[in-house]
């Protein structure tokens, strides 16, 4: 008998639910494996339907058959799956770049999550510059790396002070990942737990979750991301916020722009939201001159699944300009 027709016969079979595979190897006389290929090629055949006009889809059972004995494909370096955030007030600080950061618009941040007793401060990535391991000429009067370790283990150990009780989150961004990339460069370390970023920011110590710089997040019906993931829909540009929103289609936050925008873009079929958040880094670092920065922060409050965003904007004298509330609460105005 055609093997064809032996998966012909064994598709009407499971249709009535009488075959199984110790069925399949018994009345067949075929090994435990070959059953399994026969059963899966059945239950193909009864998608498409065709189970009773077999020389119509003996092409299609062919491939299947005569890729029997193929391996499956291996696992490669692909992207984690989204990591779920199930907290209620998450304070959302990113692009510090320590030790060139903005300390008075840093405090600003910490003041209003305070304020709002957040249980999870995101460090949205870009926390630390990693400015000797960039691929860019660099300078060589700059901060050297043991320098932004300290600056980044200081305010940790400040941090955790403050917030107690609050899941601290560190999700790695592309200067991060200059440090991940300069370790994969130089082999006699590679692989050696010592030289990973979060061990040497002795995460640990301080009880902080590290995500990998790959990774998005999500919270709520919004996913969050640093802005370096994906070139396909995390945007740049003029208007960042609106491009990203017609590619990606979903609610979205991000910074990695140094620079706040918002945009609400209507589907056939759903309203899309994007926020991108500020930094909180110096606005004039030697190698940019004048540009388009602004300081600024994310406050994300969830309730029943559904988000809350508060895209805060300082302007260059510090103020808040965009927030009542925070205003009144933090500058008394």
């Amino acid at each position: 008998m055609e093997n064809s027709q032996i998966i012909a016969i064994i598709a009407q079979k499971l249709k009535q639910g009488l075959f199984g595979r110790e069925k399949v190897m018994k009345e067949f006389n075929v090994s435990r494996s070959t059953a399994e290929s026969f059963i899966l090629a059945a239950k193909e055949l009864n998608v498409l339907k065709v189970a009773d006009v077999v020389v119509k889809n003996e092409s299609i059972l062919d491939i299947e058959l005569t890729f029997m004995d193929f391996p499956q494909g291996e696992a490669c370096d692909i992207a984690p799956k989204n990591l779920i955030l199930s907290y209620e007030r998450i304070l959302d600080l990113s692009d510090i770049h320590f030790p060139y950061h903005e300390l008075k618009a840093l405090l600003i941040g910490l003041k209003y999550g305070k304020y709002k007793n957040v249980d999870c401060i995101l460090l949205n990535g870009d926390l630390i510059d990693c400015y000797q391991q960039s691929s860019f000429q660099k300078n060589p009067d700059m901060r050297p790396f043991q320098d932004e370790l300290n600056v980044c283990i200081m305010f940790f150990k400040h941090l955790r002070q403050l917030f107690p009780k609050a899941a601290i989150i560190h999700k790695f961004g592309n200067h991060e990942y200059r440090h991940e990339r300069y370790i994969s460069q130089n082999t006699a370390v590679l692989g050696v737990e010592e030289f990973e970023l979060k061990n040497l920011l002795k995460h640990s110590n301080f009880g902080i979750e590290y995500v990998p710089s790959n990774q998005i997040m999500q919270i709520g019906n919004y996913y969050i991301a640093h802005g370096h993931e994906s070139k396909s829909f995390l945007r740049g540009g003029i208007n960042a916020a609106r491009q990203t929103a017609v590619n990606a289609g979903v609610n979205l936050i991000y910074q990695h722009l140094h620079r706040s925008q918002h945009a609400i873009v209507p589907f056939y079929d759903k309203i899309v939201e994007v926020h991108i958040g500020g930094c909180l880094c110096s606005l004039s670092p030697s190698y940019t001159g004048v540009n388009n920065w602004t300081n600024g922060f994310i406050y994300i409050e969830t309730y029943n699944g559904i988000c809350n965003i508060e895209n805060i904007i300082l302007d260059r004298n510090f103020n808040i300009m965009n927030n009542a509330t925070a205003k009144s609460v933090l500058q008394g105005k």
